[in-house]
């Protein structure tokens, strides 16, 4: 038994290593993003397809620093196949994140970059996505955005080497979270 378990581990490992290790893209992101800007509430308007939000709807995401001052955020979503609110708090760590590139934490060891690709001044808009090119997602302030906002955020991400056609736009027809 023993046995099995070191050759589980060992795997898990190799496997773990192999993946840090793929080809990654060097995104171009932020110069001068102010974290303190970004806190609060974003509202997730698109995404591609991401394991943990699967049958989820109604997702957003909080950021905000805790009582040590450590930079945290909590995502929210509506998972409509069970028919049951989901959340989960995620850490960051002190990334770069003068230039936009936060390393989240959901599951404790394992990171992953947070690029926010595009921002608008009055930050109000945002696209973030990921250095393999699996993950991106269009956020708002508001459960909506403007359609030039969208398409220009689409447009710079094709170019980018995101796949965008099987984008999925997330509804937001749930009140408030009942949990």
């Amino acid at each position: 038994m023993k046995l099995k378990i070191l050759k589980v581990t060992f795997i898990f490992y190799i496997l773990t290593i192999f993946i840090s290790c793929s080809p990654k893209k060097n995104l171009s992101h932020m110069t001068d993003f102010d974290v303190n800007k970004y806190l609060g509430k974003w509202y997730e308007i698109g995404r591609i397809n991401f394991t943990y939000e699967r049958n989820m709807n109604n997702i957003s995401s909080e950021f905000f620093f805790d009582e040590n001052k450590k930079l945290q955020v909590i995502n929210r979503g509506y998972n409509y196949v069970q028919h049951r609110w989901k959340k989960v708090q995620g850490k960051i760590r002190d990334a770069n994140t003068h230039e936009g590139v936060l390393e989240v934490s959901f599951f404790f060891p394992f990171y992953f970059d947070y690029i926010i690709l595009a921002l608008d001044e009055g930050y109000k808009y945002a696209m973030v996505g990921t250095e393999d090119l699996h993950n991106l997602w269009i956020l708002s302030r508001t459960t909506e955005i403007p359609n030039t906002i969208k398409e220009q955020y689409l447009t710079m991400a094709k170019s980018l080497g995101y796949d965008t056609d099987g984008m999925i736009w997330t509804f937001h027809n749930k009140k408030k979270e009942q949990s």
